[in-house]
């Protein structure tokens, strides 16, 4: 039999090792073209068209909703039908092997086989495993109450629950906060938006600022991994958007210090814009190395930033309290930094806020 043309789940975004089988637009087995979209892919902030490397008879390796690791074989392409990569489709669509014991204690346990994506023989083992770390109290144990309306979240929540899931495991979250004069910098901030005919931004200031001094601190521009530490050799701030029901994305401004704040204004509004037309590419989505969130529009005067996966570092904004103080929050990765770290970061960042300000340039 012909080896075939391998289709691979690509690596869009570099901090996702896994993408999500959204949508498969073709069945196994159909004839397709070269550059044909045959199934819509996820990763962590965004989704994207997966295209027929070239044409002939598609056969897939994996079914809707499943999680598969990037670089791993999806499907195949031949030049002619192949019946044994049909028998494998059909046992793909008529759902996962399991015996019976496995069976059974799935159903004592409250759980099925949309528990296990991506598996197509399932195990006592591998319910074991899922059993002990479940949370509890179980569903079964609400739904006896008539308590509880279950939902399913949607895709994107589904891809941030599972990304914040992972990040938590793999951090040791810190966090240092510094009160600054918040009507200050915002009289300022007005000011140079008038001499500038400008609209700039608290969040849009401060990311520009936090850029300008990531490379002062390098642990908060950096990723932990395998008792290693990844020093990224750009500087990329993304920053956090939710608005109704379009799920939270981190879009990100790519050599983000390289950038004057004028230019660094129009770009986040680029991507905002985007977002809310629902625009954003992969890599508009992708390769962010630090990241900021503003909850300063909500009234919102503390909070605990989730740092992002294979990130070490989130800058959290907040509106002014009663005294007109707002409060920086860093969450960090206590393995790459320290409080002390911390806190001359955020003393550099207000100090560059200021001097951004001061500027007659763009």
């Amino acid at each position: 039999m012909k080896p075939g043309c391998e289709v691979i789940a690509p690596k869009e975004n570099p901090n996702d090792d896994s993408v999500r089988v959204l949508e498969l637009k073709v069945n196994s087995g159909d004839i397709v073209e070269g550059g044909q979209i045959i199934a819509v892919l996820e990763t962590t902030k965004a989704s994207f068209d997966l295209e027929a490397p070239e044409s002939g008879f598609l056969y897939w390796k994996t079914t809707e909703n499943d999680l598969v690791p990037a670089g791993q074989e999806i499907a195949r392409i031949f030049g002619e039908r192949q019946s044994d990569f049909e028998k494998q489709s059909k046992k793909l669509e008529s759902g996962p092997v399991m015996t019976k014991k496995a069976e059974k204690l799935m159903k004592e346990s409250g759980l099925s086989e949309k528990d296990f994506p991506g598996n197509q023989r399932i195990t006592v083992s591998d319910v074991e495993k899922l059993v002990r770390g479940k949370p509890a109290p179980s569903r079964e144990d609400f739904e006896e109450t008539e308590l509880v309306s279950w939902k399913s979240p949607n895709a994107y929540k589904f891809r941030e629950i599972e990304a914040l899931t992972r990040s938590a495991r793999n951090v040791v979250s810190s966090r240092v906060v510094r009160l600054i004069d918040f009507v200050k910098i915002n009289d300022l901030l007005q000011a140079w938006n008038r001499r500038h005919g400008s609209t700039l931004s608290y969040l849009e200031l401060m990311m520009n600022s936090a850029a300008q001094i990531l490379a002062e601190f390098p642990f908060f521009n950096a990723t932990y991994t395998s008792g290693k530490i990844g020093f990224y050799k750009k500087i990329q701030v993304g920053f956090a958007i939710h608005i109704d029901d379009q799920g939270l994305k981190v879009p990100v401004v790519k050599n983000a210090d390289q950038i004057s704040l004028s230019a660094f204004s129009a770009q986040v509004k680029d991507l905002t814009l985007k977002y809310c037309r629902d625009e954003l590419s992969a890599a508009d989505l992708s390769s962010g190395t630090f990241t900021v969130t503003d909850l300063s529009a909500k009234g919102v005067v503390d909070f605990d930033p989730v740092i992002h996966l294979n990130q070490s570092a989130i800058l959290g904004l907040c509106c002014a309290n009663a005294a007109g103080e707002s409060r920086l929050v860093l969450a960090f990765d206590h393995r790459l930094g320290d409080g002390l770290m911390g806190a001359e970061f955020l003393e550099a960042l207000e100090e560059k806020a200021y001097e951004k300000l001061a500027e007659n340039g763009e």
